[in-house]
């Protein structure tokens, strides 16, 4: 059918011009735009500066609300969820067997707890770590999260995988176990494991020897010609008497 005999969509009845831009129901005088556009206000560009300050400079959303004045938290909240859907990947993962970087940052968004999942992978020859897709989920970090988290990793990415390095999370290691690739403790988390075994808050006489053993494994975490020489030491501080349990 002719547009120009066309009927009106709510009646069926007859269309007369309503100005330049609008027409009108004979019957009902409802008025309709020729150009219908999208409601609301137009999307606005993904802003990576805020993806930058709170995952890479760990600011809270309280904080960055506060200081922009208009904008809430809720607000913010729903931009840094759709800055991350529209972001897109821009390196290119390396080739050969990888070893895998796990990681969970929580937050608080909306009055409930939100956990990200961080993943990163690095050749076993290479220096450089390359970030994969973070998965946001509802809750606390679980084994179910991780495990949720590694299903959407890529299978040709997967299936190179030979280590994990993480902070030592149970569920984490149970997917080790699961996938027989070598578990690696983060050198920060296992040394801050250390420091809180020193019992200096509880005044242990035998915190001089547990301070020992940490230089010790700080000196074998550094060393790369010396790794013997530091080994040799460790285990000598292990087997003594003296050793805590």
């Amino acid at each position: 059918m002719n547009i120009k005999h066309e009927n009106s969509p709510c009646c069926q009845a007859k269309i007369y011009k309503f100005g330049n831009k609008r027409r009108q129901c004979s019957r009902c005088k409802k008025t309709w735009t020729k150009y219908a556009r999208k409601c609301g206000r137009k999307a606005m560009r993904s802003n990576q500066q805020l993806i930058s300050k709170v995952l890479g400079q760990g600011r809270k959303l309280v904080h960055l609300a506060e200081r922009k004045g208009s904008v809430s938290i809720s607000a913010l909240s729903r931009r840094l969820k759709k800055d991350m859907t529209r972001k897109k990947r821009e390196n290119e993962f390396p080739i050969g067997w990888l070893v895998m970087i796990a990681d969970a940052l929580w937050f608080n968004l909306g009055g409930r707890r939100w956990t990200l999942y961080i993943v990163a992978v690095r050749s076993t020859t290479g220096d450089q770590a390359y970030f994969l897709d973070q998965v946001l989920l509802l809750g606390r970090e679980s084994g179910d999260g991780w495990h949720e988290t590694l299903s959407h990793i890529p299978v040709n990415i997967y299936n190179r995988i030979l280590a994990m390095v993480s902070d030592g999370f149970r569920g984490l290691c149970a997917l080790v176990k699961e996938n027989k690739w070598v578990n690696q403790r983060c050198h920060f988390h296992l040394i801050l494991q250390f420091q809180v075994q020193l019992g200096n808050w509880k005044k242990l006489p035998d915190s001089p020897y547990r301070k020992e053993i940490l230089s010790v494994v700080c000196g074998l975490l550094k060393t790369i010609d010396k790794e013997t020489e530091y080994t040799e030491k460790l285990y000598e501080l292990l087997s003594d008497k003296k050793c805590p349990p």
